[in-house]
């Protein structure tokens, strides 16, 4: 019984301390909706937490793993006026503003901006006329 025991709490100890830090209770979504965007455009991300609001928290917003901005003013979204050099992996993390080490961390969302607007739109107006009129 004593061995049963012990091996109970240290399972729900372990569940604990992995259910704890690192999960992923952030939702992070960008408008517009799509994974190529164009030089010149702009996006706007939004790191929505899965509970409680999101004015208890406080995020950072990261591009392939490094931190490019930080938000202390417990804004959750960022809005990015996209250059071909802003392609890569987006993250946000949120920190708990009573507990910051309690944190959470968003999916992943992979960007590709060309700087092929110009020339699409350019096609686009040569091959169908009608544009032009």
């Amino acid at each position: 019984m004593g061995q049963t025991l012990f091996c109970m709490v240290t399972l729900l100890l372990l569940k604990t301390i992995f259910s704890c830090g690192h999960a992923q209770d952030a939702e992070l979504t960008h408008e517009p909706n799509s994974t190529i965007l164009f030089h010149g455009e702009s996006v706007t991300f939004t790191c929505n937490m899965k509970e409680g609001r999101h004015s208890n928290w406080y995020y950072k917003f990261h591009r392939n793993g490094h931190q490019i901005v930080s938000n202390p003013d417990v804004s959750n979204f960022l809005q990015l006026h996209l250059t071909t050099d802003l392609s890569g992996n987006y993250q946000c993390t949120a920190y708990h503003k009573d507990s910051p080490s309690f944190i959470k961390q968003s999916n992943n969302i992979t960007l590709f901006v060309s700087g092929m607007l110009l020339l699409q739109s350019l096609l686009l107006s040569f091959h169908n006329p009608q544009i032009r009129q």
